[in-house]
């Protein structure tokens, strides 16, 4: 029994947007451990649209390679429409699945549909398909050339027993995919947001430190040279620990990933290098009478280090 996965194409909000349809859909499926979110052995499958027919010969039902890039292109209008996501056979635990490239082929023998009873091995080709796992993630991306960026969603696939109806496909929360892509948006954003800013602050300081420059003529350019790492960094982590953080725990567990050293030292160098225009500034005298060179550089840092000692998410990321 062949088991699918239907999908919708939405129609766009503004009626000015002529798109009939989405074109050219490929529909990609891989296998994920339910835990840790790892590719199982049978990895990524491009998927058979049900519409397309086989990639058979019409005169004589063989398997024709040819046909098979066909089968796996659809042009997805406004209905709804199927792909091949696994194989079950009654009286098997296991489960296959529907690479296109291999369970059309009738050469490959045996295999599960003309000996769905056998008790040793199939084909070597088939026995890749195979899942034999009670409960795996299905990460499903649906792209078209005419849509931009993949779409992607996750559904849990559960293989309680041997018979058919225990087999069941349902999509995970929705709001797990609509968080993982707010998070992944927002990190690119802030993290954007604070090079910029830090990178200003060497722009300036580049400007300052000439030898020629009337640094007395300018007593807040000290000032704002500081502050602009510094607020550029603060909306970074403020973003990450409150914003984030509450998108995070509200994550099912097996999106999460662990905390481990070495994602604690990546955050760390970011974030180092994210202040390091303040050393710069630090170096650089002012004219104002004031010795600001040991005072709000290192009241900055000093701040900023107990906000990110403090801090028990070093920076939320969802795994892919």
């Amino acid at each position: 029994m062949w088991y699918h996965v239907k999908i919708r194409n939405k129609k766009p909000k503004f009626s000015f947007l002529n798109r009939d349809a989405a074109l050219s859909c490929v529909a990609r499926v891989e296998f994920l451990d339910k835990s840790t979110l790892k590719p199982l052995p049978v990895g990524q499958i491009e998927s058979k649209w049900s519409r397309r027919p086989e990639p058979r010969n019409y005169s004589d039902g063989k398997f024709d390679i040819g046909r098979v890039p066909a089968c796996q292109r659809l042009d997805v209008g406004f209905g709804a429409e199927m792909f091949d996501v696994v194989m079950k056979c009654r009286r098997r635990k296991g489960v296959f699945a529907t690479d296109p490239w291999i369970v059309y082929d009738v050469d490959l023998h045996p295999d599960p549909r003309s000996e769905p009873n056998r008790t040793t091995s199939y084909h070597e080709e088939w026995e890749k398909l195979r899942i034999d796992v009670d409960e795996c993630v299905l990460r499903i991306e649906i792209e078209a050339i005419n849509l931009g960026k993949a779409q992607e969603a996750y559904y849990r696939l559960r293989n309680a027993g041997t018979e058919f109806g225990s087999l069941t496909i349902e999509k995970m929360e929705e709001e797990a995919s609509i968080i993982q892509s707010r998070l992944n948006s927002r990190e690119a954003s802030t993290l954007t947001f604070s090079t910029v800013a830090s990178s200003a602050s060497l722009l300036l300081f580049g400007l300052a430190a000439q030898p020629n420059f009337p640094i007395a003529s300018y007593p807040l350019l000290f000032l704002v040279g500081i502050l602009f790492p510094v607020l550029g960094f603060l909306y970074r982590e403020l973003t990450i620990h409150t914003v984030d953080k509450n998108d995070y725990d509200r994550l099912p567990s097996q999106f999460r990933t662990n905390r481990t050293i070495w994602s604690s030292l990546r955050g760390y160098i970011v974030r180092f290098f994210l202040l390091s225009p303040i050393f710069a500034w630090a170096q650089l005298p002012t004219a104002n009478g004031v010795d600001w060179n040991y005072v709000l550089p290192y009241m900055a840092l000093g701040v900023i280090l107990v906000i990110a000692l403090l801090s028990q998410a070093i920076e939320p990321k969802v795994a892919h």
